[in-house]
């Protein structure tokens, strides 16, 4: 694993337990910062039908989900 990809993962675990403590408040917010965070860590860049059906399935799977499973959804998604 290169060290842009293991600094990658770093700043998806960190950034993803500061988003999903607020989850709460606003599950719309959290998964829209997600998917941001996606977007910008990723060197692929999703259409926007794309992005929509991402922050759709993960609209529905936020609450089932924990924060590991929630990272690894994110890593096979945004290949990173």
């Amino acid at each position: 694993m290169s060290l842009e990809t293991k600094l990658k993962q770093v700043t998806l675990s960190v950034s993803l337990r500061h988003l999903l403590r607020n989850k709460a408040k606003s599950k719309e917010r959290t998964c829209r910062n997600m998917i941001e965070l996606g977007k910008g860590l990723s060197k692929v860049t999703p259409s926007e039908g794309e992005l929509s059906r991402l922050y759709q399935e993960l609209l529905k799977m936020i609450d089932e989900k924990d924060e590991d499973e929630l990272k690894k959804w994110m890593i096979g998604v945004f290949k990173l």
